[in-house]
């Protein structure tokens, strides 16, 4: 069933919930984008708003991606003027200034240039977290040490914030290892 830009753009609306300058979409998705089945393929709602809204974009060209912009990274926004079009390398770009903006890696440790170390990967230098990577180092040599089995061996922030150095409990053996 084909649907014309008016009826998609009148079902992007129904499933919308705007936050600030934002259309957040509020149904299906995967890998945090939005996604509908429109004309028997499952589509990105960004990518389906940038063919509702624009005339010159080609909906079905694999080549042509609907980017966000650096304003707003927010996965299941379909605000058109919050989109452009790019291409992979347009994406890869963005994805690496997103990185570099960030002050603090997953884990929540800070970014800051003392803990910053780089590993190799296929498309470039990948920052990692230096006190992720001590700290999985402790808890390696721990389990060999003292022979403790891979789960048992959890690493306690609450305890290292009073004493002031790395703690880790085992919950095998009832233990605190302090290094």
């Amino acid at each position: 069933m084909l649907i014309s830009k008016e009826g998609l753009i009148d079902y992007l609306y129904t499933h919308r919930i705007i936050e600030g300058s934002c259309w957040l979409w509020t149904e299906n998705t995967h890998q945090g984008y939005g996604m509908v089945k429109w004309c028997q393929m499952r589509f990105g709602v960004h990518r389906l708003s940038l063919f509702a809204h624009r005339d010159n974009f080609d909906i079905f060209d694999t080549n042509i991606l609907a980017l966000h912009k650096n304003e707003c990274h927010n996965r299941l926004c379909f605000n058109p003027d919050h989109l452009y079009t790019g291409s992979y390398a347009d994406n890869r770009r963005d994805a690496s200034e997103l990185i570099q903006l960030r002050t603090t890696f997953p884990c929540g440790h800070p970014r800051i240039e003392s803990n910053i170390s780089y590993e190799n990967r296929l498309h470039g230098r990948m920052p990692k977290c230096t006190m992720c990577k001590k700290l999985k180092d402790d808890i390696r040599y721990l389990r060999r040490k003292f022979g403790v089995v891979k789960n048992r061996l959890e690493y306690s922030q609450e305890e290292e914030d009073i004493q002031k150095g790395p703690i880790y409990t085992c919950s095998m053996y009832k233990r605190l290892f302090i290094l």
